[in-house]
């Protein structure tokens, strides 16, 4: 393999929805320097809007499902027809990943790795530290491969770093494959990560039980039938939220779809903190996933 390759695979199929509702498709795609720009340039702006007091106008909603697609909102404000009328339309973009965000176990280590490493630009130890791995000729044996070196003592063989460029979790930050090359992790990469650290399931509801059997204190030492009756039992509908990254500790609800909702709405945190946003927007985001249908955005 050359060393001066160019790798910029498409990474998102793109569907966008002009002002006038009419929607037309990216046949070719977008590669990840182009859609992390515009991802991350929404992010900002909306945290900038937040931080002013004001509703943001730019609006990041990540798909909530395995299929990691993002839906970007742009609001435009224009005069109506009649006088002191505003109307507000929104332009909108839908990112579907081309490869489905299901990573193995490697492949999650070495995002993790790259996600969390910093380098020197150009291998100068004067210049202030920048996040990513950097591309290194290394000498395994008897002759040199290119190897991404992250921090510490862990890199990654060239197999490895090329099926990541390939599927569109990471890239060159030029897109050319040569010596002392900065590699990141994309934004498609650090969704992927969220939805694998953050795999959220829910209980199946009890059905009818005994009152003593609920597990409410407050219900099973009332003494109470309750209002659904059905041979001197009571209707259990409450359904447990469980993270695997343990961030919910015996949380659960009346009924199955709030905690679904509730399943929503932290991934769709989760996935925008992993992408840099703040709080109050990550939180906003998990507001509207969760207010929304299955599945979180809807283009």
């Amino acid at each position: 393999m050359s060393t001066f390759e160019t790798l910029r695979p498409a990474v998102y199929r793109v569907t966008e929805t002009g002002l006038d509702g009419a929607s037309f498709c990216h046949v070719r795609g977008w590669d990840a320097v182009r859609a992390d720009r515009m991802v991350n340039r929404m992010i900002r702006r909306a945290d900038t809007q937040i931080a002013r007091g004001e509703e943001p106008g730019f609006l990041v909603d990540p798909a909530t499902d395995a299929t990691g697609r993002l839906v970007l909102r742009r609001r435009h404000l224009s005069f109506g027809e009649r006088e002191g009328e505003v109307r507000e339309r929104w332009q909108v973009w839908e990112l579907e990943p081309v490869t489905r965000p299901k990573l193995s176990v490697w492949q999650a280590e070495d995002l993790e790795a790259v996600a969390n490493s910093r380098y020197w630009p150009g291998g100068d130890f004067t210049k202030p530290q920048q996040p990513g791995a950097m591309l290194h000729m290394t000498r395994v044996r008897a002759q040199e491969e290119p190897r991404i070196s992250c921090t510490g003592m862990y890199s990654i063989p060239p197999a490895a770093w090329r099926r990541l460029v390939l599927k569109g979790w990471a890239s060159f930050s030029a897109g050319v494959v040569r010596p002392l090359e900065p590699f990141r992790i994309t934004v498609a990469g650090r969704v992927a990560l969220a939805l694998r650290r953050h795999q959220t399931r829910t209980s199946s509801p009890h059905g009818y039980i005994k009152a003593a059997d609920h597990p409410n204190p407050a219900i099973a030492n009332s003494g109470m039938v309750g209002l659904w009756r059905k041979g001197g039992r009571i209707y259990d509908g409450t359904s447990f939220v469980v993270c695997s990254a343990g961030c919910f500790e015996g949380r659960c609800l009346d009924r199955r779809y709030l905690a679904q909702a509730e399943a929503r709405a932290h991934r769709a945190e989760a996935v925008m903190l992993t992408l840099g946003a703040s709080k109050e927007q990550a939180k906003r985001a998990g507001q509207r996933a969760k207010a929304g249908p299955r599945g979180g955005a809807v283009a």
